[in-house]
């Protein structure tokens, strides 16, 4: 019973991240980055924590992601001011994907953490989850005050 309750609950998730046949900005004529100019700064699910540093942050996105499309040109603006304190994971089917996200908060290890859906974004903090947030309004709202919520 429990198994089919989740299932309801993330079908719309996973429903939200259908591919909306945009192109990306650059070849729609918009301009701006994409993720492959940010090759240098790719991590793979499983790298989560093991940058050496105190605090960062991991953007989860998915190239079929409606959601993540329409935030694409603000969170690689952000990476590309920030780009020391960025990296960028594509959504793969090791990620898991969980019902509650606070639950990750405080955790040290790969096999305790998961997200939402797409797009995501997660801070590691002294090598703990410090937050992980999912959605446009989510991500987009914390990213405009990024300049007061991490060290120097």
């Amino acid at each position: 019973m429990r198994k089919k309750f989740l299932t309801l609950l993330i079908t719309p998730l996973l429903i939200g991240c259908q591919n909306t046949g945009k192109q990306d900005s650059s070849a729609n004529g918009k301009g701006g980055f994409d993720y492959s100019d940010f090759e240098d700064v790719k991590l793979e699910w499983n790298e989560l924590f093991s940058p050496a540093k105190s605090q960062y942050f991991a953007y989860i996105y998915s190239l079929s992601c409606g959601h993540c499309e329409r935030i694409k040109e603000a969170v690689l603006n952000t990476v590309n001011i920030h780009k020391n304190l960025f990296y960028l994971i594509e959504y793969s089917e090791v990620i898991p994907i969980i019902t509650n996200t606070s639950q990750t908060i405080g955790k040290e290890k790969i096999e305790e953490v998961g997200i939402l859906g797409t797009p995501t974004l997660i801070e590691v903090s002294n090598k703990f989850i410090a937050l992980n947030i999912a959605g446009e309004s989510e991500i987009t709202d914390y990213l405009s005050l990024l300049p007061h919520t991490f060290c120097s």
